[in-house]
């Protein structure tokens, strides 16, 4: 026969469950590590057009988790490669600017396709997700 002792979420990314055996090996715990999809974010689309919807580019595992909130870089680049914007840590306050000292800095981003890398320590090792960003204002 089993008990569960306890159960405690310490993140959204990891969970410790702790089991105790009333056996004759006497008593032991499991630990469970989850890792979240990493293939894409949950959005790949905004519109900081003023309307009060869709304002900032938003990841939603930094609002949930804060291992990830406290540790990341997100960087965009325009079709052409150049780098739009950059955020160490990123904390969903995108708004469509470029941050960065070029031609466009400060200014408005126009409609189009951008590309993202999310960098994240997840475990003691940093991961990624590369992918696409719809911007339209």
């Amino acid at each position: 026969m089993s008990k569960i002792i306890s159960m405690k979420l310490t993140s959204n990314i990891i969970f410790l469950l702790l089991i105790e055996f009333f056996i004759s090996f006497g008593s032991f715990a499991i630990e469970i590590n989850r890792v979240p999809n990493t293939d894409t974010l949950d959005y790949n689309f905004f519109s900081p057009n003023n309307d009060t919807l869709n304002q900032f580019f938003i990841i939603e595992s930094i609002k949930t988790d804060p291992s990830i909130r406290e540790s990341n870089t997100f960087t965009v680049f325009n079709r052409w490669g150049d780098l739009v914007y950059k955020a160490s840590p990123y904390i969903n306050d995108w708004d469509g600017t470029c941050n960065q000292k070029n031609q466009l800095g400060g200014k408005e981003l126009p409609e189009g396709v951008y590309f993202y890398r999310f960098e994240y320590k997840i475990l003691d090792k940093t991961a990624f997700i590369d992918g696409k960003i719809i911007l339209k204002r």
